[in-house]
């Protein structure tokens, strides 16, 4: 009898640990064990305005391009996104860009700050831009969505993390010890889901907390990034 008992536990040990892994739900939150930032395989979880989040470079193609197409810095980036807050209808559209708002394409120069992978929510990562390598001066957020049509720059954005990070890290949130100078080019995207007024001057709540403190300025965001580079 006791070996019977014995063997049904060596079986039922063995069957759970050949279970995939699963979520863990503490305090409210779901925590995912088995996802890699950099896997271009996942999809996007959100719901959000997620069409014009999900644009394409096709989307694009007919987009105006801020600054003749030349790259900007993030105080330019502020000061244009300033001046849409007016323009901004008292109903956004919840399937389309705004047009003449968000049908533009930009590229922004900056060094990358801080980023997080939203593996718990939407799959995008969600990265911070700074003028300059030090942390306390104005961020913008700039995501990158999962998908085919992203792969390249997820891969960009997050192999740049991975460069601090120890063999194998699980981490999901990382701030740069040395910030590396990036090259950022997408659409502009107003992340109304965080706010309805002064959408250039508040966070929203977003950003990352480092030192005490979070530095994201305003509610527009480059979304999706499209293209990544480094020097």
């Amino acid at each position: 009898m006791r070996a019977s008992v014995s063997l049904v536990v060596s079986l039922l040990s063995i069957s759970l640990l050949a279970q995939p892994p699963t979520h863990n739900r503490t305090h409210g939150t779901t925590h995912a064990t088995n996802l890699a930032a950099d896997d271009c395989s996942l999809q996007f979880q959100g719901s959000a305005r997620k069409a014009v989040k999900l644009r394409t470079k096709d989307s694009g193609k007919d987009y105006k391009k801020v600054s003749n197409g030349d790259a900007i810095s993030v105080s330019d980036w502020l000061k244009m996104t300033c001046s849409l807050d007016g323009d901004v209808p008292s109903q956004i559209p919840a399937t389309k860009a705004m047009p003449g708002i968000e049908t533009q394409t930009v590229t922004l120069d900056g060094f990358l700050v801080a980023a997080k992978f939203e593996a718990t929510a939407d799959h995008d990562i969600h990265a911070e831009i700074a003028e300059s390598p030090k942390w306390e001066t104005p961020h913008v957020v700039v995501e990158v969505p999962p998908g085919p049509a992203y792969c390249d720059a997820r891969k960009k954005v997050w192999s740049l993390v991975k460069a601090e990070l120890p063999a194998k890290s699980t981490s999901t949130i990382h701030v740069m010890e040395t910030p590396p100078k990036v090259r950022i080019t997408g659409y502009v995207f107003l992340d109304s889901a965080h706010g309805s007024t002064k959408f250039c001057q508040t966070s929203g709540g977003r950003g990352i907390h480092h030192n005490g403190t979070q530095q994201v300025r305003g509610l527009w965001e480059v979304h999706p990034v499209l293209e990544v580079s480094s020097e």
